[in-house]
C-alpha cells in the first residue's frame, strides 16, 4: 500500500504553531522524519486558511522540498491556495487532497489537475454530503471519474476515497463503505483508492487508538484499499501496509470470518486484544486475593486487561458472563474481547457435613466478542429473582 503522512496538519499543536510562525526547522525535521518513516506522500494540511492559503502554500512546498524530494499533498479547501502550490511543485507531480463530487469543486479542480498533471483525491462526498450508503458511493465515483477522464485524466491519477467515519458514532456508515469497495473495481477500472484511516478511532480513548487504526487497515487491506492516509510515526501500521504482519492479519481475518482462535496459538500481541477477564466462582485460594490474578498470570495477558472475580455461589459464572456482555456491547471498538471463566472445586472439610450430590470440581472458559461464532445472546432476555437459602458453608 501507498502511505501518505497525515503528521503535517494546521489542527496540531506542534506543527500547526510551525506554520503560524512559518517555523521552517520545524516542518523541514518532520518532513525528514516522515521520509525516513517511509511515506511515499507527505500532506500538507493548511485548513481553509481563507486570508493567507496562496502564501503559505507557496512558502511551504519549496521548503518541505528543500529536504526531501517526496511529492505533497496539498490539502485545504482553498481553490486559491491549492493552485498556488501547484505552481511551485516542480520536483515531481503533485496531489490534491481532495475533490469533492460537487460541480463547483469538480469544475474548479479538475482542470488543475490535468493543467499540472496531478494526482488527486476522490473524495465521496457529494451536493448533499455524506453518501447514504454503497450505491450512493458508487454513483458518485462513477460521476467524478467520469469528469475527470472525459477531461483526458488517466484512472491512475485517480484516488478514491470512500469516506471512513468515527467508529462511535455511524458503523453503518464504515460497513456501507467496505460494501462499496467490493463494487468499486467494476465502476472505476484502472483508478486507486485511499481512505483517511485515522478518522476511525477519534473520539476512542487515546492508548486505543493505534490499535483500532491498525485492524482497520488490516479490514481495509483485503478489502483492496491501496493507499491510506495515516500517522507517519505508527511503525507497527506501515508494517502491516507492507504486509509485512501476516500473523497479525490472520488473526483479524479469522474474526471477519466467524473462525474460531486458538489461544494457545495467539502471540502476545494478540493476547494484548483480550481487555477483561473475569473469573465467576464460590471457591478461592485464598479470602483475599482473586483467583483471576493467578490466571491472569498464567495465560501471559496484556497489563491493561482488567482482571477481577465475582463470587456467589452458583451465580458467579452468570454474573460474570453478563458483565463481559456489558463491557463488550458498551465498548467503542470492534472487535474487543472478554474472556470469562467459571470454576469451582467442591471441598468437605469434614465428615458427615452438609453435601451436594452436584459437587465436584470443573471450569469453563468462554470468549465474548461482538463477533460470536457458536451462539449469539439475547441482552434483553433476562431477569432476576433473588432471596437467601442454606448452602455449603466454607
Amino acid at each position: 500500500m501507498k502511505l501518505i503522512g497525515e503528521n503535517l496538519n494546521i489542527v496540531s499543536k506542534k506543527y500547526g504553531k510551525a506554520l503560524k510562525e512559518r517555523d521552517k526547522k520545524t516542518l523541514q525535521e518532520l518532513a525528514v522524519q516522515q521520509a525516513e518513516a517511509g511515506m511515499d506522500y507527505i500532506d500538507l494540511n493548511i485548513g481553509p486558511a481563507g486570508k493567507y492559503g496562496e502564501e503559505l502554500m507557496s512558502w511551504l512546498v519549496p521548503v518541505i522540498h528543500e529536504v526531501v524530494d517526496l511529492p505533497c499533498a496539498l490539502d485545504t479547501s482553498n481553490i486559491k491556495a491549492i493552485e498556488a502550490g501547484l505552481k511551485v511543485h516542480t520536483k515531481c507531480p503533485a496531489m490534491i487532497n481532495s475533490i469533492m463530487v460537487r460541480p463547483e469543486r469538480m469544475d474548479a479542480l479538475l482542470p488543475l489537475a490535468k493543467e499540472y498533471e496531478a494526482e488527486f483525491v476522490a473524495l465521496l462526498w457529494g451536493p448533499e454530503g455524506m453518501p447514504r450508503d454503497e450505491n450512493e458511493r458508487g454513483a458518485l465515483c462513477a460521476e467524478i471519474v467520469f469528469r475527470a477522464t472525459e477531461l483526458g485524466i488517466s484512472p491512475e491519477k485517480i484516488f478514491v476515497d470512500p469516506i471512513q467515519t468515527p467508529v462511535n458514532v455511524q458503523q453503518n456508515q464504515i460497513m456501507s463503505a467496505l460494501a462499496f469497495m467490493k463494487m468499486f473495481p467494476d465502476i472505476a477500472p484502472g483508478c486507486n483508492s485511499t481512505i483517511g484511516l485515522s478518522n476511525v478511532s477519534n473520539g476512542a480513548p487515546e492508548h486505543l487508538r493505534p490499535i483500532l487504526n491498525q485492524v482497520m487497515l488490516i479490514i481495509w487491506k483485503r478489502w483492496g484499499m491501496k493507499s491510506a492516509i495515516v500517522d507517519c510515526f505508527d511503525t507497527k501500521l506501515h508494517a502491516i501496509a507492507r504486509g509485512e504482519r501476516p500473523d497479525l492479519e490472520e488473526v483479524v481475518h479469522k474474526v471477519e470470518d466467524g473462525e474460531p482462535i486458538d489461544m494457545d496459538s495467539l502471540t502476545d500481541e494478540q493476547r494484548d486484544q483480550i481487555e477483561l477477564l473475569v473469573v465467576g466462582t464460590e471457591s478461592g485460594l485464598d479470602f483475599a486475593k482473586p483467583i483471576s490474578t493467578y490466571i491472569h498470570d498464567y495465560l501471559g495477558l496484556s497489563r491493561r486487561c482488567r482482571s477481577f472475580e465475582k463470587k456467589h455461589a452458583c451465580y458467579g459464572g452468570t454474573a460474570a458472563l453478563q458483565c463481559a456482555l456489558n463491557f463488550v456491547s458498551s465498548s467503542v471498538i470492534n472487535g474487543v474481547k472478554a474472556l470469562v471463566i467459571a470454576s469451582d472445586a467442591a471441598s468437605v472439610p469434614d465428615r458427615m457435613t452438609y453435601w451436594e450430590p452436584s459437587q465436584g470440581a470443573g471450569a469453563v472458559a468462554m470468549l465474548i466478542s461482538d463477533s460470536p461464532t457458536l451462539f449469539e445472546i439475547d441482552e434483553g432476555a433476562s431477569g432476576y429473582y433473588s432471596h437467601e437459602v442454606m448452602d455449603t458453608l466454607r
